[in-house]
């Protein structure tokens, strides 16, 4: 599946975090949320094999240097 307007709202909101530091990937978590009483729409994990079945359903993968950990964007609360 390609959907430029989900990865482009994906980059928007990363360029408008403000921070000197490079981040990992469950703090830029924090800083998405609109509400942080809803429930979450980004799942995390460190399996490979996880983030690569999940960008062929059309997913997100959001990585940072250095950290293990990559966020997948939007999941259902199922997942």
């Amino acid at each position: 599946m390609d959907n430029p307007e989900l990865v482009k709202a994906v980059k928007t909101r990363i360029k408008a975090i403000s921070s000197d530091l490079v981040l990992p990937p469950v703090f830029i978590q924090k800083f998405k949320e609109d509400n942080p009483y809803s429930l979450p729409s980004i799942a995390q994990t460190e399996r490979p094999d996880r983030v690569t079945a999940n960008l062929m359903e059309g997913r997100i993968a959001i990585l940072a240097d250095g950290s293990p950990t990559t966020l997948i964007a939007p999941v259902l609360f199922c997942h």
